[in-house]
C-alpha cells in the first residue's frame, strides 16, 4: 500500500498514529520531545500506548510539531483516539500517584512578553519556547507535581504539598536563569496558592482557587515567584535551607473581597528586586459616595426639613 493511500481511520490507537505522523514529518523521538516539552522516555511511552496527552496539549503542542495544522482530518483522528484512550483508562496522570484533590496547592506560570518575543524573534522563538517547556515540566514532575493543563506557554500544575510546589517553582526559576537563551530571553512569572478544588478526570473544578492563583501569577513580573498567604501558612516551618519568603504586604485582587497577604520567593540564585505588583490599589464597593458638606449632619437636615413643612 502506498503512503498516499493511507487514511487516518486505519489507525486504531493514539500511539500508533503519533508514531506514523512523526515519521512522516521526518523527526526523531528526541526532536519531538524537545518540541513539546516532554522527555524522550515520555514520548516513547506515548507511542507504546502507555499514556496519552490531554486534548489541549495535543492541539497546542503536538499538532504544530507534527506539521499537520492544515490537515484537519489527521488532527481530528488524533483527538478522537486520545479521547478513546482516556475513556479506556489511559491518561497523562498514569503512574503519577493519586491526583491532588480537596486541598490542593496550585502552581501557575506564564512567560512574560511572549507575544512580543514571538513577533520579534520568529526564527528562534519556537526553540526557546520548547526548551522552556522541558525545564518547566521537569521541575514540576520531579517534585511530585502534575501538569494538568498548558495554555499557550503557561503551565498549570497541581501538588499534594505546598512544599513541593515551592521546590518546583524555585528549581524552575534557577534553571531558567542559568539557561543561555541568547537573543530570546525567557522570563517567567509564577504564582503559588493553596485552596479547595476537586479533580474530575483531567480537569479541576474550584473557581475561587483557580481564579485566584491565576490573578496572583499575573500580578508578578518575569523571574518572580509569588506565594499567597494561604500557602505561606503551610510553608513557614518547612522552607528549604536556601529559600526564604519576603512579605510584600496585603494586596487587593479583582473579585476578591478582602486584601490578601502576598510573599515572594527569595533565593541566592534568583533575582530578588522587582517593580511593584500589578494589583488593585483600592477595594471597590457598591456604596455611593457622599459628595456634600452635609456628611454626618443627618439630624440637622431632618430638623430643617421639619421647619420647611416637609
Amino acid at each position: 500500500m502506498s503512503p498516499t493511500a493511507i487514511t487516518p481511520e486505519q489507525f486504531s490507537t493514539f500511539g500508533e498514529l503519533l508514531r506514523y505522523l512523526r515519521r512522516q514529518a521526518r523527526i526523531t523521538q528526541r526532536e519531538l520531545a524537545i518540541a513539546v516539552g516532554y522527555s524522550d522516555t515520555q514520548i516513547s511511552r506515548i507511542e507504546q500506548n502507555q499514556r496519552v496527552p490531554d486534548s489541549t496539549t495535543i492541539t497546542a503542542l503536538f499538532v504544530p510539531a507534527l506539521y499537520i495544522e492544515q490537515e484537519p482530518k489527521w488532527v481530528a483522528r488524533l483527538l478522537e483516539l486520545a479521547k478513546a484512550a482516556q475513556v479506556g483508562g489511559i491518561s497523562e496522570m498514569d503512574n503519577m500517584g493519586d491526583i491532588p484533590t480537596g486541598t490542593v496547592t496550585f502552581l501557575f506560570t506564564d512567560i512574560e512578553g511572549s507575544m512580543k518575543l514571538a513577533r520579534e524573534h520568529p526564527e528562534t522563538w519556537e526553540i526557546s519556547r520548547a526548551r522552556h517547556h522541558v525545564i518547566l515540566r521537569g521541575a514540576i514532575e520531579s517534585n511530585h507535581g502534575m501538569v494538568f493543563q498548558i495554555i499557550g506557554d503557561g503551565f498549570c500544575a497541581a501538588f499534594h504539598k505546598a512544599g513541593d510546589a515551592l521546590k518546583a517553582a524555585h528549581q524552575a526559576q534557577k534553571d531558567l536563569q542559568s539557561e543561555p537563551w541568547g537573543e530570546v530571553p525567557i522570563r517567567v512569572r509564577m504564582g503559588i496558592h493553596t485552596g479547595e478544588a476537586e479533580a474530575h478526570d483531567t480537569e479541576y473544578r474550584g473557581y475561587e482557587s483557580l481564579g485566584f492563583v491565576q490573578r496572583l501569577m499575573s500580578a508578578g513580573h518575569g523571574g518572580q515567584a509569588l506565594v499567597s498567604g494561604a500557602s505561606e501558612n503551610l510553608l513557614r516551618d518547612h522552607l528549604p535551607n536556601d529559600v526564604t519568603l519576603r512579605d510584600l504586604g496585603k494586596h487587593n485582587f479583582k473579585d476578591v473581597r478582602q486584601p490578601v497577604r502576598v510573599f515572594q520567593v527569595i533565593g541566592p540564585d534568583l533575582p530578588n528586586d522587582f517593580p511593584a505588583l500589578r494589583t488593585f490599589e483600592f477595594v471597590p464597593n457598591n456604596l455611593p459616595a457622599q459628595l456634600t458638606s452635609f456628611i454626618g449632619r443627618e439630624k440637622e437636615l431632618a430638623d430643617v426639613k421639619k421647619l420647611l413643612g416637609g
